[in-house]
């Protein structure tokens, strides 16, 4: 009987706990600068943030997201990986920076979430192309110059 008294202290001082529950996640949400998935990302985002709003995080709950290129010809690339051990539910941000403006190739990206080792969700985008400026006029083809005293006076 006494043992029955002393194997729940011993458990509680010990830091074991019991989880009853399964972590669980909202829709994620990935932006660049001026613009959210589904929409085309800014290439000249700086930074990329992934948003997973965590509605259930058991004690010691893993969150990691992949982030992948999908290169047409090799398939999946890894890019990065982002891991956060959580104690309960909250907002967390997962964030993608690049060393330079630009760096983004254009193209279709998928950042994958797993929840406590467990594929939790998906999220594909496309980056899109940096803008292309016109090439200046090649010297020899401005067009000549004009004044006032032109005009056959």
């Amino acid at each position: 009987m006494r043992a029955l008294f002393v194997l729940p202290l011993f458990w509680l001082s010990c830091g074991f706990h019991l989880v009853l529950t399964e972590p669980a996640m909202d829709q994620p949400r990935l932006c660049g600068e001026g613009s959210c998935a589904p929409s085309p990302i800014n290439p000249r985002s700086s930074a990329l943030k992934l948003t997973l709003p965590i509605t259930k995080a058991p004690y010691g709950t893993l969150v990691a997201s992949r982030w992948f290129y999908l290169d047409p010809q090799r398939g999946p690339l890894k890019i990065r990986d982002r891991v956060t051990d959580l104690n309960g539910p909250r907002q967390l941000t997962h964030s993608l920076k690049v060393p330079r403006v630009g760096y983004f190739k254009a193209g279709t990206y998928e950042v994958v979430v797993e929840l406590a080792g467990r594929r939790a969700g998906q999220l594909r985008f496309q980056v899109a192309s940096l803008p292309t400026k016109p090439a200046p006029p090649h010297p020899s083809q401005k067009e000549s110059e004009e004044d006032l005293l032109d005009d056959g006076l």
